[in-house]
C-alpha cells in the first residue's frame, strides 16, 4: 500500500466522518411537547386522586348503613319477643324519679293512646265533659315514640325539667322548642315519648335499654396512666399515680350519672391486656369487677386506660296508632277498674289503658304503621328535637311540579336555623310520618311580608324559611316538622 493517500481517498474519509442525517439517531422532545405530556398526565392523576375521597365517603356510608341494618334487626327481635315495649310509658310501680310527678298530676302508661286534637290535647285530659265529644270523634289517630334512651337523657338530670314551659316534663315529649319559635303550646306539635317500660332508675334495666336500643360497638378512651401501683394475681384495685385527680373524679362522676366505664390493664410485657368493668372510683384508686389473672404477668402493670362506653348507633321506634273505640262498656280502660290508680274509676286518664281484664271491655287500639329510625351519634339535647312550623305540607297536592315545603324560623335567632341537607330526614310529629329531603331549593331566604302572620300556627316572628322537596307526596296534612340530624336510615317497622 502506498504511504501517501490520494486526495480522493482523503475526501472519502472526511465524508465518512460527518454525522448521518438519517433516522438512525432519535430526535429530542421539545419543551412544548414535554409540557403537553405533563398536562395530560396531571389531568389523569387528578382524576384518579378525586376517586379516593369519594370512595372513602361511600365506604363510610356503607359501614353506617350496615350497622344500621344490624341494629334494626336486633331491635326488631327484642320487640317481637317483648311486645309490651309499646306500652307502659311511666308506670306507677316505678320509683318517684321515673314516675314523674308534676303537682298532683301523674303521667302514667296510658298517654300514648290518647288522641291529639285542638279540643282535647292528649296530655291534659282533665275535663270529664269532653267524654261524649270523644265518643263522637272516634276513630282518632295518635303518634307515639318508643324511645327509652331519649327518655333517659331527658330525665337523668332533672325529672321535672320543662324547657317549653308548657307544664309537661320534657321526658314525656318527643319534640321541643328551645328557640321559642312557637306561640302555641307544645301539646300540639310534639309526640308522646315512651320509655318502653324500663325502670330507668335501675342500673340493670337502664343498661338493658341501652343494649336493646343501641349498638355495643364503641369505647372511648377517657384517660391513661403509666405510673401504676397495685395489681398482682387476683387484685381488683389499682392506683393511677400520674393521673390528674380532677380527671379521675370526672370519670367517677360519669359512672355515677349512669355511664358505663371499663378499665384496660396492660401487663409488664406490653403484649397482654386485661379488661374489666369499673365498679368504683376513690381518689386515684380504681376498683374493677374481674380480678387480674394468676399468670404472673400482672405483678407490675405498664399501662392503664380508662374508657367510657359510647353508643354510636342508637335507634327508636315511631308508631302511628288509632283509638277505634272505648270498648263494649263505652268507658275508658277496664270498666269499673281504677287502671291508673289515681283514685277515680273510668276517668279520661284511662283511655287506651293496656291492662284491661277482657277484650270485650278494654279500649280498642290498633297500630296503623311504624318506623324504626337509626341515628349515628344522635344529639339528645333539646336543640336536637327542635320543631319547626311549615307551610304547604298538604296531602294529595300532587301536580306536574313537585310540591315545595317551606320550613320557617326566626331571623333574629340565627342559631335556630335548621340544618337541612339533601338526603336528610324530617319527621311529621303530629302524623307520625318520616320523609327524606330530595332537593334543597332554597336553604335560607326571607319570607315575603304578605305571608308573615298569614299562617295561624306559625308566629309572625318566623321571618326566614328554607324550601325543600320531599321524596314523596305527603301522607297527611301537617303543620310542623322536626329536622333531626345524623339519621342514618328510616326502616319500615313491622315488629308490632
Amino acid at each position: 500500500m502506498n504511504r501517501f493517500t490520494s486526495s480522493k481517498s482523503l475526501k472519502s474519509l472526511a465524508g465518512a466522518a460527518k454525522p448521518s442525517l438519517d433516522n438512525s439517531y432519535p430526535a429530542g422532545a421539545t419543551l412544548t411537547e414535554i409540557l403537553m405530556a405533563l398536562m395530560v398526565m396531571g389531568i389523569g392523576l387528578v382524576s384518579v386522586a378525586s376517586l379516593f375521597p369519594i370512595s372513602m365517603l361511600r365506604s363510610a356510608q356503607a359501614t353506617k348503613l350496615t350497622n344500621a341494618v344490624l341494629l334494626k334487626l336486633q331491635c326488631e327481635e327484642y320487640i317481637q319477643a317483648l311486645p309490651g315495649l309499646a306500652r307502659n310509658n311511666y308506670n306507677s310501680s316505678y320509683p318517684d324519679q321515673t314516675k314523674l310527678f308534676l303537682g298532683n298530676s301523674k303521667y302514667l302508661g296510658n298517654v300514648e293512646f290518647t288522641p291529639r286534637s285542638v279540643v282535647w290535647p292528649r296530655h291534659s285530659i282533665k275535663n270529664p265533659n269532653i267524654l261524649d265529644n270523644l265518643k263522637n270523634s272516634l276513630p282518632l289517630n295518635v303518634v307515639s315514640v318508643v324511645d327509652p334512651l331519649g327518655a333517659w337523657f331527658n330525665v337523668k338530670d332533672d325529672p321535672l325539667q320543662d324547657l317549653d314551659a308548657d307544664g309537661i316534663p320534657d321526658a314525656l315529649l318527643f319534640g321541643k322548642d328551645p328557640y321559642k319559635l312557637h306561640t302555641v303550646t307544645a301539646l300540639y306539635y310534639t309526640a308522646d315519648r315512651k320509655n318502653g317500660g324500663f325502670n330507668l332508675a335501675s342500673t340493670f334495666q337502664k343498661n338493658q335499654a341501652f343494649s336493646m336500643f343501641g349498638s355495643n360497638d364503641s369505647w372511648k378512651q377517657f384517660l391513661s396512666s403509666i405510673e401504676v401501683t397495685g395489681g398482682g394475681a387476683g387484685a381488683t384495685t389499682v392506683t393511677l399515680n400520674d393521673a390528674d385527680a380532677a380527671d379521675v373524679a370526672e370519670f367517677g362522676n360519669a359512672l355515677t350519672a349512669g355511664s358505663l366505664g371499663r378499665i384496660v390493664l396492660v401487663d409488664i410485657t406490653g403484649k397482654q391486656s386485661h379488661v374489666s368493668l369499673v365498679t368504683g372510683v376513690s381518689g386515684k384508686t380504681i376498683t374493677f369487677s374481674a380480678p387480674l389473672p394468676e399468670n404472673g404477668l400482672y405483678g407490675a402493670i405498664s399501662e392503664v386506660r380508662l374508657e367510657l362506653f359510647e353508643s354510636r348507633y342508637t335507634c327508636m321506634v315511631t308508631l302511628r296508632k288509632q283509638l277505634v273505640s272505648l270498648g263494649a262498656s263505652g268507658t275508658p280502660g277496664d270498666h269499673l277498674v281504677d287502671d291508673d290508680q289515681d283514685g277515680v274509676v273510668d276517668n279520661l286518664t284511662e283511655v287506651g289503658w293496656p291492662t284491661a281484664s277482657s277484650s270485650q271491655e278494654k279500649d280498642v287500639v290498633r297500630i296503623l304503621g311504624g318506623d324504626l329510625v337509626v341515628f349515628f351519634r344522635r344529639d339528645f339535647s333539646a336543640i336536637g328535637e327542635q320543631v319547626y312550623g311549615v307551610e304547604n305540607l298538604v296531602k294529595g297536592q300532587v301536580g306536574i311540579q313537585p310540591q315545595e315545603v317551606r320550613i320557617r324560623w326566626r331571623g333574629d335567632k340565627p342559631d335556630s336555623k335548621p340544618r337541612i341537607r339533601q338526603g336528610g330526614y324530617v319527621f311529621d310529629s303530629r302524623n307520625g310520618y318520616w320523609y327524606q329531603i330530595r332537593t334543597v331549593i332554597e336553604e335560607d331566604r326571607a319570607v315575603p311580608a304578605a305571608r308573615l302572620g298569614a299562617t295561624p300556627w306559625i308566629d309572625s316572628s318566623n321571618d326566614r324559611e328554607a324550601v325543600i322537596m320531599l321524596d314523596r307526596s305527603p301522607e297527611a296534612t301537617g303543620q310542623f316538622l322536626m329536622v333531626p340530624e345524623n339519621v342514618v336510615e328510616v326502616f319500615e317497622f313491622t315488629a308490632f
